[in-house]
């Protein structure tokens, strides 16, 4: 107990146990979603050469690994972006999200590649195993649905706002009343 005191003293005072930054939770958040906002421009002007030349050299390294499936970046990190603003949870949600995103990622090329759209070289990856298991549809069939619940576990509190009516706090108080 005495020992927890004097820590708590040290940290009153700037002392070697407090950090030397204090930035609020939510601010670092906000960081963070600004940069990927940030990133989902880079990526957009890229592609229209509009970035110079690591913009360029960006898009044309990721353009041949992700074929067509290099927009799904930006949609990405916006997606991202939202996420980090909106939510209430964060700490919770990083597993979700995380595996949401790799989900969308894996299946959206997967389906680009599928439709002729050029999936690049990861792409065609994931389709080969699939078309060699099961057809072309069966395989959409199958993309699609993980493309679907890759996007629930990334915005993973949009059905929630859907049937509440876009009101976090109303869905709050409805299940303190149930």
């Amino acid at each position: 107990m005495r020992k927890n005191k004097k820590r708590d003293k040290k940290k009153e005072r700037g002392g070697a146990d407090a950090s030397p930054v204090f930035i609020k939770e939510k601010t670092k958040y906000w960081i963070a979603a600004i940069l990927f906002f940030t990133i989902s421009l880079f990526l957009v002007l890229g592609a229209f050469g509009l970035a110079g030349f690591v913009g360029n050299t960006t898009y044309t390294v990721l353009s041949s690994f992700f074929g067509t499936g290099y927009f799904l970046f930006p949609i990405l990190f916006i997606a991202l972006a939202i996420v980090l603003l909106r939510t209430v949870e964060r700490p919770r949600l990083l597993l979700s999200v995380g595996i949401g995103t790799f989900l969308f990622v894996v299946s959206g090329l997967g389906i680009l590649e599928l439709i002729g759209l050029h999936g690049g070289f990861i792409g065609a990856r994931i389709s080969s195993p699939l078309l060699s298991l099961f057809d072309v549809y069966a395989s959409l069939a199958l993309l699609g649905a993980f493309f679907f619940v890759s996007i629930l576990l990334v915005l993973i509190q949009l059905p929630h706002y859907v049937l509440y009516n876009g009101s976090r706090e109303s869905s709050v108080k409805r299940r303190t009343r149930e």
